[in-house]
């Protein structure tokens, strides 16, 4: 047990770690490749940054309590955590590495003493999951994840930017095809069989269905809202499949493959817009 005052406490290089019940008065953690269960612990009135996660690790920080810091976590690249628990009087809560890099944080059943939930950015950036989060002690949806904290477009952006670009590209094409003929017409035919081709080996990788949008054709109309259906039915997942109580570090590892998995198809359906496009 630990209760330690003024200054920073550095762990270096540990795979089974266990740092639990203890609370920080100003006093920040920093760990460092370190694989630990950091639960129960409680920051009190950190100087700077409560909680700093680098190199290759999984962490579990379940009951967890910051109260009065500049910033709460701060997660770099090859860290995969799971946070739990409350933050007060933060000025901003998590920092993560851009979505679809190589880190992730679950941080549903939070409470971020707000009602609506995390803003992001100003509250939370980057990788992080956040809904649903906690406001009463009670549970509220949050949608999507948070926004990158370098202002560069979420998968779920992209998805969004992807489908635009592919709807303009195929309006285009059908003015074209009414005007040329048949081989502008069979470029749109052929834009759509390679889309769908992506869309079932992306949908394949995800752990929810989705009905393939582009396999009828330019005909109908569900094709043009995709990526928005798409996205939302992701968010969906990363809510409904989401612990309020996580079983142990051993989940972490798991969950963090979850997310970065989703993130990753996102990416690389958003691409497919792009290269499959007229």
């Amino acid at each position: 047990w630990l209760e330690p005052h003024w200054g920073a406490l550095l762990i270096r290089g540990c795979e089974h770690g266990v740092l639990t019940g203890n609370t920080f008065n100003h006093v920040s953690l920093s760990l460092d490749s370190c694989s630990a269960d950091v639960s129960d612990n409680s920051f009190e009135e950190t100087e700077l940054t409560a909680v700093t996660l680098d190199g290759s690790m999984t962490a579990l920080f379940q009951g967890i309590s910051i109260d009065g810091a500049v910033e709460g976590f701060s997660v770099g690249d090859e860290v995969e955590a799971e946070i739990r628990g409350t933050f007060q009087n933060v000025q901003h809560a998590v920092s993560a590495c851009n979505w679809g890099s190589t880190c992730s944080v679950d941080a549903a059943y939070v409470d971020w003493s707000e009602e609506d939930g995390p803003t992001s950015p100003e509250l939370v950036c980057g990788a992080v999951a956040t809904s649903p989060y906690l406001y009463e002690g009670s549970a509220h949806e949050g949608g999507a994840g948070s926004q990158n904290c370098d202002n560069s477009p979420t998968p779920w952006e992209q998805l969004d930017s992807g489908q635009e670009a592919f709807n303009e590209r195929i309006a285009e094409a059908e003015a074209t095809c009414a005007e040329l003929g048949d081989d502008v017409c069979e470029a749109i035919s052929t834009a759509f069989n390679c889309l769908s081709a992506a869309f079932d080996l992306g949908a394949g990788q995800l752990p929810f269905a989705l009905p393939n949008p582009f396999s009828g054709g330019v005909s109908g109309s569900d094709w043009k809202t995709a990526a928005t259906t798409t996205g939302s039915a992701g968010a969906q997942w990363l809510s409904d499949s989401a612990d309020p109580v996580v079983a142990g570090i051993g989940k972490v590892a798991t969950r963090g493959f979850q997310i970065l998995g989703l993130a990753g198809t996102f990416i690389s359906l958003a691409q497919a817009y792009n290269q499959c496009a007229p």
